[in-house]
């Protein structure tokens, strides 16, 4: 686990998935985003946003219901630190040029995955 991206062709534009796999494009290290939220960003945008070739969505449901509710129980102080970073992540998107429907999901995430309210 302490391989680099690059070490398994994911950084850049690099990846090389099977057709209806959701993906986000891979974020550098130097941006300085929260790898916990990269990664959980990442993780669901997958689960959901796949075909059911690549994910069994009546699986899926009920493992982004169960992620939902664990999000819900976070603190005041932790989603106002999650929204810093997600506001960061936003940013960093919009230098790198990611399309708009990358952003929007980007905009509504917090609150698709329960963790919007603080």
């Amino acid at each position: 686990m302490s391989e680099k991206p690059e070490d398994h062709e994911l950084s850049g534009e690099d990846v090389d998935l099977p057709d209806g796999t959701c993906c986000f494009p891979y974020i550098e290290d130097e941006t300085g985003i929260n790898p916990l939220l990269l990664s959980l960003v990442q993780l669901v945008v997958f689960v959901a946003g796949s075909d059911k070739a690549i994910v069994n969505q009546e699986a899926a449901g009920p493992i982004l219901d169960m992620v939902s509710d664990y999000m819900g129980r976070l603190g005041d102080l932790e989603v106002n630190k999650l929204k810093s970073e997600m506001n960061a992540l936003i940013e960093q998107c919009r230098k790198d040029g990611w399309e708009k429907g990358h952003l929007e999901i980007l905009h509504s995430f917090l609150d698709d995955i329960g963790a919007g309210a603080g």
